[in-house]
Formats: structure tokens, C-alpha cells, sequence
């Protein structure tokens, strides 16, 4: 990959209007001090967002492009010279195919907005993300969590990388890890799971 693909990628999101937010999601739960917090907010799902960016980036001579390799899902904006940008993330062991389909289209519509800088939530009830003061912040997404839960277990994630991922020792379960944390979370994850994935390569060529 080289930097050519990136004026391709400025002239896309300077073409994006606003893509409407017709799904609304429900949070609330209780903090670490056991105080209860409820909000929502609105986004726009897969089937908002696609219609209007396609037409966009194929104008850019841009393409999308999802790919599962030994667990991990890889997204591509793919240039038609073959430069491109991407964004992966490890998917948990899932034996119910329903919820594996729901991720997959969860973590699709995750990596596009990334990678393209799109605004798909909005609050719904009037108070933003940033309002939400200490005794009721918003914590990371559900689905974050059952992933972390998931790779926690299969990978053997110790309990303390919760506090040092929130940099907060009082901060123990992922359920209370502040919203901001979540892309540090996924980070941290994936470079756990590179480096056992190392260790179990040098272990099986001793």
C-alpha cells in the first residue's frame, strides 16, 4: 500500500452528505458505583450506509471488499490500481451460525464507518455521548463485550488487562469500561492473540 489511494479517499468523504439514522438502540445499566444509566441513540445500519457510499467510491474508481482468514475479518477499500486500506478485527468461535451472521454484519458496518470517518450514531434523546458525566458513562457496546468474553476465554486473557487497558485498577469487568477504551480494547486484543499465535508457532517448531 502506498499513500496514492489517500486523494481518492478525501474526495469520497468530501462527496458524503449525512446518511440518515433510521434504527434506534437502547443502553442502560448500572456503574461501578452502582448508579443506573440509560440512554439511546440513533444509527444508521448496513443497509443505510451502503446505497450511498457505493455509488461514491466506485466514481473514485473505489471498491469494498470483506475477507474472513483464520479467524479474523479483514476490510479493504480497494483502489482499482490495487492500493487500498484496511482494517481487520478477530472474530470469536461462535456455534449458533445466526449470531456469527449478526457479527459479521455488526463488525461490516464497524469497519466501513471507520475507515471512511462516517458519523452513523447520533444521540436519540438529547444528551450526547460527552454529556454522560462519571456517575453514568457509556460503556463499551454489548457486542464488544460478548467478543471480548469470548477471545478472553479462548485466548486465556489474563484478569488484569481490563484495569490496564482502562488504566484504572478499580475498572475490572469489560461491561464497566468506558466507551472511549474501545478502540484501545480491540487493539490490545489483537496483539495478545498475534503474540500467542507466535508462541504456539515457536512451540510446535521446538
Amino acid at each position: 500500500m502506498t499513500d496514492s489511494i489517500y486523494p481518492h479517499i478525501v474526495k469520497v468523504q468530501a462527496k458524503l452528505t449525512e446518511i440518515a439514522k433510521s434504527h434506534t438502540a437502547k443502553v442502560k445499566g448500572l456503574n461501578a458505583q452502582g448508579v443506573p444509566y440509560e440512554y439511546s441513540f440513533a444509527y444508521a445500519d448496513l443497509s443505510d450506509i451502503m446505497p450511498i457510499i457505493r455509488p461514491i467510491l466506485a466514481a473514485e474508481g473505489l471498491g469494498v471488499i470483506h475477507q474472513m482468514a483464520e479467524g479474523v475479518l479483514n476490510t479493504r477499500i480497494i483502489h482499482e490500481d490495487g492500493e487500498y486500506i484496511q482494517t481487520s478485527t478477530v472474530m470469536p468461535t461462535f456455534s449458533d451460525e445466526q449470531r456469527m451472521g449478526t457479527w459479521l454484519t455488526y463488525l461490516r458496518r464497524y469497519h466501513i464507518t471507520g475507515l471512511l470517518a462516517l458519523a452513523t450514531d447520533a444521540d436519540a434523546d438529547g444528551t450526547t455521548l460527552s454529556d454522560l458525566d462519571d456517575a453514568s458513562p457509556a460503556k463499551v457496546s454489548e457486542e464488544t463485550a460478548e467478543w471480548f468474553a469470548k477471545l478472553k476465554e479462548q485466548y486465556e486473557i489474563k484478569d488484569d488487562f481490563i484495569p490496564f487497558i482502562a488504566e484504572d485498577e478499580n475498572i475490572m469487568s469489560v461491561d464497566d469500561l468506558p466507551l472511549r477504551y474501545e478502540q484501545r480494547l480491540r487493539a490490545g486484543v489483537a496483539k495478545i492473540i498475534k503474540q500467542r499465535k507466535a508462541e504456539g508457532g515457536q512451540r510446535s517448531e521446538g
